[in-house]
């Protein structure tokens, strides 16, 4: 974007088509715009490549951003999103970077370990069952239990939400009705618990990988 300091004859700043101008020693100056050349090492690929699958993922399970970061909204949820997967979700080196979901910190909650979680999936059907140490027991009266599912392949989520029972320490539920683009392919799957008021991600659980049939 160009500036005009002096009106629309007078002196500008900024890009105008193929040329910048600048003011250098309160002179006029104009120089022709060069493309800036991306550094082409292994590394800079690799960081572009990690960012590119990211964002991928980010935009894949979008419609479960609102859940996942409850105190946050617009922008700003998006780029926490990013900022967690970029951070946590990422395994080997240069040209063999991938993403692992098993260590992504989906959501704004703690992934601390405190609940086990395990998918089987089936006839479009995903069945996920958890359980909680005997010392652990903040299932309060309220709480929600939150599914994510997502596939990689067509970059496609579900978002299933039940009431935690305080008095369970083991339970089972489906997420039925599975988009079409969730069966017959990989399907990573989270477990996310939240506060009553909805306003609070209290633990999210990496549960596994399913085929969703």
């Amino acid at each position: 974007m160009a500036i005009l300091h002096q009106g629309l004859f007078g002196q500008f700043s900024g890009k105008i088509g193929n040329v910048v101008g600048y003011v250098l020693n309160g002179k006029q100056c104009v120089r022709e715009y060069v493309i800036p050349k991306q550094a082409n090492t292994e590394r800079a690929n690799a960081n572009r490549a990690k960012f590119s699958m990211a964002m991928k993922f980010t935009s894949g399970i979008k419609e479960a951003l609102s859940v996942l970061y409850p105190g946050l909204k617009g922008a700003p949820r998006w780029n926490e999103a990013l900022r967690n997967i970029l951070k946590t979700g990422f395994t080997g080196e240069n040209s063999n970077i991938s993403i692992d979901y098993s260590k992504v910190a989906i959501s704004a909650g703690s992934t601390h370990g405190a609940v086990t979680a395990k998918a089987n999936g089936g006839f479009d059907v995903i069945v996920v069952t958890w359980s909680r140490p005997k010392n652990i027991n903040d299932e309060k009266p309220g709480n929600k239990v939150i599914l994510v599912a997502y596939c990689e392949a067509t970059n496609k989520c579900i978002v299933k939400m039940v009431k935690s029972n305080s008095c369970a320490r083991s339970k089972a539920f489906t997420g039925r009705d599975l988009k079409r683009d969730l069966i017959g392919g990989e399907v990573h799957t989270w477990l996310v618990f939240t506060a009553a008021d909805k306003l609070q991600v209290l633990n999210c659980t990496y549960a596994g990988k399913v085929t969703v049939l």
